[in-house]
C-alpha cells in the first residue's frame, strides 16, 4: 500500500465506482488510473466544490481485469452494472440500455477501435468503505496537508507530495476501514444513474494525482 491516487468527482452516479455484489469495479472514467494502477495501491474519491470537496470513498485494488476481458460475455463481470460495453468482432460497442455513459463516451473510456486492449482495463476492490451523499469533510480537521491538496486541485495540475501528505492519506485510509470494516456501504450516490455526463465533459474535469512514498537510501 505504498501509492495512492486521489481526486475530485463530477459525478458519483453509481458508475464509477460501481458497487455490485460486493465488489467495487472502475470500468469507464479514471483511464489515467485504469492504465497505471496495480494490485494493493490506495484509490480516494472527493467531492469537487459542487459536492463539497467530502471523501465519497476508499478503497485498495485487490485485481486489474486486463485486455478487455471483462467485456466478454463468457465472463462473470458481463452481468456487473458498470459492464456497458460488449464485444463485436474485434471492437467494443456500447451496450443498448445500459445506464451509464453511451456509445459518444466509448473512446474516453476504453479507448478507440484496435486499441482497447492497451486501454480498456477495469479495476476491481474488495475492501472499501463508500459513503456517498453521506460523506463529510471532516478529514480536513485531522490532515491539513490533504486539505491544502484538496483545495489548491487545479485542471492539469500536479501538487509535489511531502511525506507529511502520505502519511495522511494512510492514516485516513486505515482509519475508514478500521471504524467501518470492508465492503461497506454508508450511503447513496448523489445521481442517478441515467446522468450521462461524462468526467472528461462537466466543469471541473477529475484529476488524478499520484502519491509515491519517499525514497530510503
Amino acid at each position: 500500500m505504498d501509492k495512492f491516487y486521489f481526486y475530485k468527482m463530477t459525478c458519483d452516479n453509481g458508475g464509477a465506482p460501481c458497487i455490485d455484489n460486493g465488489i467495487l469495479s472502475f470500468a469507464i472514467c479514471k483511464p489515467v488510473i485504469r492504465r497505471a494502477a496495480n494490485e494493493f495501491y490506495v484509490i480516494l474519491g472527493f467531492g469537487c466544490k459542487k459536492l463539497g470537496e467530502k471523501l465519497i470513498y476508499v478503497a485498495k485494488i485487490s485485481k486489474i481485469v486486463v485486455n478487455g476481458e471483462y467485456y466478454h460475455e463468457n465472463e462473470m463481470y458481463y452481468s456487473r452494472k458498470d459492464c456497458i460495453y460488449r464485444w463485436e468482432d474485434d471492437e467494443l460497442i456500447f451496450r443498448d440500455g445500459s445506464k451509464f455513459h453511451d456509445q459518444s463516451h466509448r473512446d474516453h473510456d476504453v479507448g478507440i477501435a484496435k486499441h482497447h486492449k492497451y486501454r480498456a482495463n477495469v479495476i476491481l476492490a474488495n475492501e472499501f468503505v463508500y459513503f456517498g451523499k453521506d460523506g463529510t469533510d471532516e478529514y480536513k480537521n485531522i490532515y491539513s496537508a490533504l486539505k491544502e491538496s484538496i483545495e489548491g486541485m487545479r485542471q492539469g495540475h500536479r501538487i509535489n507530495h511531502s511525506q507529511v501528505l502520505i502519511d495522511e492519506l494512510r492514516g485516513l485510509y486505515n482509519n475508514y476501514i478500521w471504524k467501518y470494516g470492508t465492503q461497506k456501504i454508508i450511503g447513496h450516490p448523489h445521481h442517478k444513474p441515467d446522468n450521462l455526463s461524462s468526467c472528461s465533459e462537466t466543469e471541473g474535469k477529475v484529476r488524478c494525482v499520484q502519491c509515491s512514498p519517499r525514497k530510503t537510501e
